[in-house]
């Protein structure tokens, strides 16, 4: 399957389009991203190569590598495995979007379940959870209200012990 996340393999070019249109998200004005849209579809569905679109998805996917790297050995210095089945990494500051989603992706990773512990400005923390596990339902740990089975969200108070107690219970349960 040439899609990424949930440990679907990507073909070579499926990888470029994939890191590229990432960095263009985060990176390009909507506009601009929407047009680079546009342009890779028209090139898909045409079956047709355009050097100047891949020289820009080159260089995008470029930058994405990179800051994918960062992340992931930031995640390897903040994060630990927090209880069998469960891989945590804490941060002091809140993170960007896509910060956010490598760091999960490097926990996921390492365990079935892969969890974020981030502060909220407005105090307390934000619990993270994810898992490539199809398995799993996430949905099933209490105190995760929002989200969907594969990805959910607690609103921690204090240093969230509450909800990574519960969260490390549900891991421990499907580890078996």
């Amino acid at each position: 399957m040439d899609s990424p996340g949930r440990k679907h393999a990507l073909s070579d070019k499926g990888a470029l389009i994939a890191f590229a249109l990432d960095e263009a998200s985060a990176t390009y004005k909507q506009s601009r991203e929407l047009a680079l849209l546009t342009r890779v579809t028209r090139a898909i569905g045409a079956g047709e190569s355009d050097l100047a679109l891949d020289e820009e998805l080159d260089g995008l996917a470029k930058a994405a590598r990179a800051a994918e790297q960062q992340t992931r050995a930031r995640a390897a210095q903040c994060g630990a495995l927090f209880s069998p089945g469960l891989f945590l990494v804490r941060l002091d500051q809140k993170p960007d979007n896509r910060t956010r989603r490598n760091l999960l992706m490097f926990a996921e990773d390492q365990a079935a379940i892969g969890a974020l512990l981030e502060p909220d400005p407005q105090g307390g923390h934000w619990l993270i959870a994810a898992t490539f596990d199809e398995r799993l339902d996430l949905a099933d740990v209490e105190g995760f209200e929002g989200g969907r089975s594969d990805y959910r969200f607690a609103r921690a108070h204090g240093a969230g012990e509450t909800e990574l107690a519960a969260l490390a219970a549900y891991a421990r349960r499907a580890a078996g």
